[in-house]
């Protein structure tokens, strides 16, 4: 992520070599390359990360704080939520997760900040409504900024508001957007944090043998919310492509299925400079992963971009794009790349301009 001070911020999952692996660390950037690790996820006497482990996507909340979710550690060893100072300083610990089972594992998704200030996060089965043998059905939590406190604050429930959340989108209202799966197929979320009210739409996406999902909600220049449809069709596989929606569920546009899309694995879509959607694919064809170029208007690809490879110097398999305040593109690769002799890359941070 981008800070409001203009450096980069972002994570490293692990710091040690066992299996699975732990620790982790959060890093600043600064837009001509100069590195600084800010936190260090470390065992303690007992070999337990009780501050967090493996930390994912993070957000500077309203309080100019660096803000993220750890998938294990903490008190339960099932993930924690921390704030920490830009800076790296005055670490805190503010909820740690608790057992598989119990109302609020830990989150998938990165955390946004709405309208009102606070940070947010969905729960893809957390919350206290269950689903049958799934479990819960999903839940949308709360960090206070003024006060650090863990609330959640909407639950979901399979025949009115779905399951299993995604990412949550920050509209241009500042209230809060995702999609959800119901009885009545895939459905456009709204949680409005002011008025404390969790609706849903369903959205009349296209399907094949078994039901059409739809995910990588983004917000698009027109204020409409963009999105991935998918669906198993017999005897082509996975098919998949973008849809438009405004934020009230209304004038849905699906468009047509992106050709030879179907095996690869996406991470978001994003808004360049250039007012076109951009998402990078961590494995695709090349096998390497790619990055697409998707045009709002009609859905079509409009470039794939191979750069990567074992021997790149912008490495392989890239994790995700974010648009940056200098109209370029930054992102990260997840393996290999340059290395003093002796070790591997473990990942690039790169850019391009749309």
């Amino acid at each position: 992520m981008q800070g409001s001070d203009g450096n980069f911020y972002g994570v490293a999952q692990d710091t040690q070599a066992s299996r699975p692996n732990e620790g982790g660390l959060v890093y600043s950037l600064t837009p001509t390359g100069t590195f600084t690790t800010l936190y260090k996820f470390v065992p303690g006497k007992n070999k337990n990360y009780a501050n967090g482990s493996n930390p994912g996507l993070i957000v500077e909340g309203s309080d100019g704080k660096l803000y993220g979710a750890t998938f294990f550690g903490g008190a339960n060893n099932e993930g924690a939520l921390f704030r920490m100072n830009r800076d790296g300083s005055g670490f805190q610990l503010l909820y740690s997760f608790c057992q598989p089972g119990c109302d609020d594992p830990a989150p998938f998704e990165p955390l946004v900040v709405a309208g009102d200030g606070n940070v947010y996060g969905s729960l893809y089965s957390g919350g206290d409504v269950s689903c049958g043998y799934a479990g819960p059905c999903g839940a949308i939590f709360q960090i206070t900024v003024a006060t650090g406190a863990y609330a959640i604050v909407a639950n979901f429930g399979f025949a009115t508001t779905g399951e299993n959340p995604t990412n949550l989108v920050v509209g241009a209202d500042g209230t809060l957007y995702g999609t959800s799966i119901s009885a009545n197929g895939p459905q456009l979320f709204h949680y409005d944090e002011v008025a404390a009210t969790l609706e849903a739409t369903p959205l009349q996406l296209p399907s094949g043998l078994t039901d059409s999902t739809a995910s990588q909600l983004a917000l698009g220049p027109n204020g409409n919310l963009y999105g991935l449809y998918s669906f198993f069709q017999q005897n082509v596989g996975l098919v998949a492509g973008l849809f438009e929606v405004q934020p009230n569920g209304s004038n849905l546009q699906v468009f047509p299925a992106i050709p030879n899309f179907p095996e690869a694995t996406s991470d978001g879509l994003v808004v360049g400079a250039d007012g076109n959607l951009w998402m990078a694919q961590y494995q695709a064809q090349a096998g390497w992963g790619d990055i697409l170029t998707i045009s709002p208007t009609n859905g079509s690809l409009i470039q794939t971009l191979t750069p990567f490879s074992q021997a790149s110097v912008v490495g392989g398999y890239p994790l995700e794009l974010l648009s940056a305040s200098d109209g370029k593109l930054w992102g990260i690769s997840s393996l290999f790349g340059t290395a003093p002799k002796g070790y591997w890359g473990a990942g690039v941070v790169f850019n391009l301009t749309p």
